[in-house]
């Protein structure tokens, strides 16, 4: 699946920032998707993809050898449903989680999908509330912390909804970074000197300057331990 997202957006002349605005989602992800970290992608995501790449979706999961270029989703194969868009009901935002885990310890591949939650259906004035936008479907993620780095601000098996359009340091707050071991969620605060990566379990995990490189692939606004799967 990594050398097919990445076959097809290099013969789409897309950069990955490019590629990642016309999808609709972070720089960080396409990243994840062509690097093989993220072993699975969201319908809505891939139809956007394949889409944006004019490529069959079902090539794109290695699932035949056709790559129907070029394809539209006007002439879809049948096998992929936006589920978000389509369900969701009127005034009401659903979040679905990332593909992937956030380490709150040393680091995650981000190989395994976490099991708390799958998708959650907010008011859209509530979303609107507690970001002061409605963000585009998708746009939101949940994400389950793993480790203890964050305890007990975030406790193993937390829920943490994430803005995935947040591709930057915004000021302190707890972010979904990548700073060489993987995702993981760690609060950033400027220190003057630099922005650290900041633990809240910081006895065991001090402070430390966020390395050169380091990705933002989100910013966290809502913590919940969040049981019932949607």
């Amino acid at each position: 699946m990594a050398s097919r997202f990445k076959a097809a957006r290099t013969r789409a002349g897309l950069t990955v920032q490019a590629a990642a605005n016309e999808i609709g989602c972070s720089r960080p992800l396409v990243l994840s998707w062509e690097s093989g970290a993220t072993k699975s992608i969201g319908g809505q995501y891939l139809l956007a993809a394949a889409e944006v790449y004019q490529v069959d979706p079902r090539w794109l999961l290695g699932q035949t050898d056709a790559d129907g270029h070029p394809w539209s989703a006007d002439r879809p194969s049948g096998t992929v449903s936006a589920v978000a868009a389509i369900e969701t009901k009127a005034g009401q935002y659903r979040v679905e989680q990332i593909d992937g885990r956030a380490d709150m310890g040393e680091g995650s591949e981000n190989e395994d999908y976490p099991e708390v939650v799958r998708a959650m259906d907010f008011s859209d004035s509530y979303i609107r509330n507690l970001i002061g936008f409605l963000p585009p479907p998708g746009r939101l993620k949940l994400v389950t912390g793993v480790g203890d780095s964050m305890v007990p601000r975030i406790q193993p098996g937390e829920v943490v909804l994430v803005d995935t359009g947040c591709s930057e340091y915004q000021g302190d707050g707890i972010y979904l970074i990548n700073s060489g071991n993987g995702q993981q969620l760690k609060a950033l605060q400027d220190r003057g000197d630099a922005v650290y990566v900041v633990s809240a379990n910081a006895s065991l995990y001090p402070p430390f300057p966020a390395p050169k490189g380091t990705l933002v692939a989100g910013k966290a606004y809502l913590i919940g331990k969040l049981e019932r799967v949607a």
